[in-house]
């Protein structure tokens, strides 16, 4: 029996104020032009329906390359990449 969607998405849905959304922007600007190199891992967890808390923690570079090496995805797209090769369409 398909969910009622709209029933879900008052539950799981948070505003988010225009302060919040402006620095994440800012955020990725100053990654994409290389003047940061940090990652931040957001989490959001709800033990109770309409109250959802947030945690933030840091993630060092090498924790993080080491992660996408050890994941079976990550890692073939990163062997892609690094080639500079597209997957065939079997893959």
């Amino acid at each position: 029996m398909p969910m009622a969607i709209d029933e879900y998405i008052p539950t799981y849905t948070k505003e988010i104020s225009p302060a919040t959304i402006q620095a994440t922007a800012q955020g990725v600007e100053a990654m994409q032009s290389g003047q940061v190199s940090w990652v931040c891992a957001l989490g959001v967890e709800s033990n109770h329906p309409g109250e959802l808390t947030t945690t933030a923690s840091s993630i060092s570079r090498k924790t993080l390359a080491t992660a996408q090496r050890d994941d079976l995805t990550i890692s073939k797209v990163i062997e892609y990449k690094s080639r500079n090769k597209k997957p065939s369409k079997e893959v």
